[in-house]
This record gives structure tokens, C-alpha cells and sequence, in this order.
């Protein structure tokens, strides 16, 4: 954390930074996640993933732009061969949709599952998918030691990666990082 920015990656090649919430007290079914991110300093590459499951901060060093589990929900902001949002659970694909995701100005994301487990994402307030159903495996998924975290790598391009006033509302618990 420095001046009000958590910074996951610098615009320095070959660069992994994580950012892990840890567990709440209760695990829950529906959230919002609001954060400002911006992606700037460079060519782009290779992407930033918000992360809802069982963490691990060894899961896919070479790929957390993509994921840091294997069990849970993945939304990812690739920026390498064509900037795009990615979302995944349990390692399927859910959607893949074209977006300009870097700026180097703070860009609001907004990632939403809604109490039916329906999973919606916007940035900047522009929906970037219709609401996508998460399915009974997401709803009956044990999610006791389940965190919420971010990772950003960036490859043989660069770019920097920062958040700004990061808070995330969960249920109607609010977990706010700052300085």
C-alpha cells in the first residue's frame, strides 16, 4: 500500500503481485465487489483476475492473471492478444467477452452475484455480460475458508497495475483497505 494505491504490479517485466482478503466469519452465497483499477505505464500485459474460492498464493504463478483457484469464481481482466473480461467457476469458462480494460485512468469494477447465484460485471457502470447463471454446483458449494483476492502478472510486456479505494461489500458486511 502506498499513497492510497494498493500496488500489485509495477511496469517491470516478469512481475506476480497478490492481494488476499481473509476469511469472513461467514461464508456468502451473494456479493458486490466494487473496486478502481487501473492498468497504465506500459504495453499490457498480461492481466489481473478478482478471485472468489480456495486461494492459494502458489496457484498458477505463470497464469494468476487467470485464476488463483481451481475451486471458485474467477473474473479476469486480460489485457495480452486482445484486452478482454474472462470469467470462469471451477475452471469453466463462463463467459469471454472483448473489453478495453487498461487506462491510465482508474476504471470502476463492479462484480455481482446476486442472492439466485446469478454472476453480472460492469466497469465504469457498462455491463460487460447479461447475467450469467453460476449453477447449483456454485450454490451448494461448501464456501467455509473461502476468501476473496486479486492477482496481476504481467510477462515480457509491462504495465503497472494499481487499486484505489478498494472496498468490497459482501452481504452487508463492508471490508474497506486504507491507509
Amino acid at each position: 500500500l502506498a499513497n492510497g494505491e494498493v500496488i500489485l504490479t509495477d511496469a517491470i517485466n516478469s512481475q506476480v503481485g497478490f492481494l488476499t482478503v481473509n476469511p469472513f466469519t461467514q461464508s456468502s452465497e451473494s456479493f458486490v465487489a466494487e473496486f478502481s483499477y487501473r492498468a497504465f505505464d506500459g504495453s499490457g500485459a498480461d492481466g489481473t483476475s478478482f478471485n472468489y474460492g480456495q486461494l492459494s498464493d502458489n496457484y498458477g504463478y505463470s497464469t494468476v492473471e487467470y485464476g488463483r483457484t481451481g475451486t471458485g469464481l474467477v473474473v479476469s481482466l486480460i489485457e495480452w492478444s486482445g484486452q478482454r473480461v474472462v470469467a470462469k467457476f471451477n475452471g469453466v469458462t463462463l463467459f469471454q467477452v472483448p473489453f478495453v480494460v487498461m487506462s491510465n485512468n482508474y476504471r470502476q469494477v463492479r462484480i455481482v452475484v446476486d442472492g439466485g447465484g446469478f454472476l453480472s460485471v460492469s466497469i465504469d457502470g457498462q455491463p460487460v455480460n447479461p447475467p450469467v447463471d453460476l449453477g447449483s454446483s456454485y450454490r451448494s458449494a461448501n464456501k467455509a475458508g473461502w476468501r476473496f483476492g486479486f492477482g496481476s502478472r504481467t510477462g515480457g510486456d509491462r504495465k503497472s497495475t494499481r487499486l484505489n479505494s478498494s472496498h468490497l461489500v459482501i452481504s452487508y458486511a463492508v471490508f474497506c483497505l486504507k491507509k
